[in-house]
């Protein structure tokens, strides 16, 4: 997500006397803004993640304006800055305010920490499928594709990955680390992986790929999401600081096509289609001491790649 001028005010529209208020793109952005914020620097804590992701369009809505002034009045205590006043307009963000400078001052630091490792392309991609998701063999490189299913023990695909580190690294050659895609249904805060799911307490077994695998695409559906417990933020930034590869998923619903088969012959390989919703990266980098999380690093919407 690149940074742009807002075109009129973002917020509550009680006492505005005329002029350019809530317009779609200016709205779209704010939003986006506070939904890169963790809640402990003043973004929206898990049940108002609905209010600024992808399904929540670019309409404004009151409670929009609550979590404007919620941030605004944290920033002092947390952040160290002074708004000067500007909270009492009761949660507005202004072309070239200090408030909107100051979102996209926490939004962006965390984006900037690292470079995105999924520009790498010349890395080796392993692709793991879990075969309740219905469909062809993806394409890959032969040997790099594994099939699990829900009798598979999550330690045999954590192990698989691990082992074929070895494939591409040996004594003579410099280290090549791995890139891993994922694909299987999913919902807020789990994926349906083998036997045992991606959830919480599944994730400390991934500690297996630090130093081996760089990145993994958790190609899910609504992963970065909160549901009857289930926190996809919080499980995303553990498996990230587990594994120690920058993990990557989306909020919204994924699409992809199932390929094509003829005559139990696979002629076209299943695919996932571009990126749906909000798409966020985490780096293994540990957010604060002590949280065993890792550190949200990008956000992007519907990203091409």
């Amino acid at each position: 997500m690149d940074k742009r001028s807002l075109t009129g005010v973002v917020g509550n529209p009680k006492g505005m006397n005329g002029g350019k208020i809530n317009l779609p793109e200016d709205v779209r952005y704010v939003k986006a803004l506070l939904y890169l914020i963790r809640p402990g620097l003043g973004g929206p804590d898990p049940a108002d993640w609905p209010v600024c992701d992808a399904k929540s369009g670019d309409t404004y809505s009151d409670r929009l304006a609550v979590l404007i002034l919620n941030f605004q009045m944290k920033a002092k205590n947390l952040l160290g800055d002074s708004l000067d006043g500007e909270y009492v307009a009761g949660g507005r963000v202004m072309p070239g305010s200090k408030t909107l400078k100051l979102l996209e001052r926490v939004a962006f630091d965390s984006a900037a920490s690292i470079q995105r490792t999924f520009a790498q392309k010349e890395a080796p991609l392993l692709v793991l499928r879990d075969s309740r998701l219905d469909g062809c063999m993806p394409a890959c490189r032969p040997g790099n594709y594994k099939e699990v299913s829900e009798k598979t023990p999550i330690g045999e695909a954590i192990h698989w990955v691990a082992d074929k580190f070895y494939d591409y690294n040996n004594d003579e050659t410099g280290t090549t680390y791995l890139m891993v895609s994922i694909m299987a249904h999913g919902q807020a805060g789990a994926i349906q992986f083998c036997k045992e799911w991606i959830q919480l307490w599944t994730v400390p077994y991934f500690q297996l790929w630090k130093n081996r695998v760089q990145s993994i695409d958790l190609h899910a559906c609504d992963v970065v999401g909160a549901s009857q417990g289930q926190n996809g933020y919080v499980l995303c930034s553990k498996l990230a600081f587990s594994s120690g590869a920058a993990v990557r998923a989306a909020d919204a619903t994924q699409y992809y096509f199932k390929g094509k088969d003829t005559k139990n012959k696979c002629v076209a390989p299943l695919h996932f289609k571009a990126w749906n919703g909000y798409v966020l990266t985490w780096s293994p980098a540990e957010s604060k001491p002590g949280s065993e999380e890792g550190k949200l690093d990008d956000i992007d919407y519907q990203p091409e790649d």
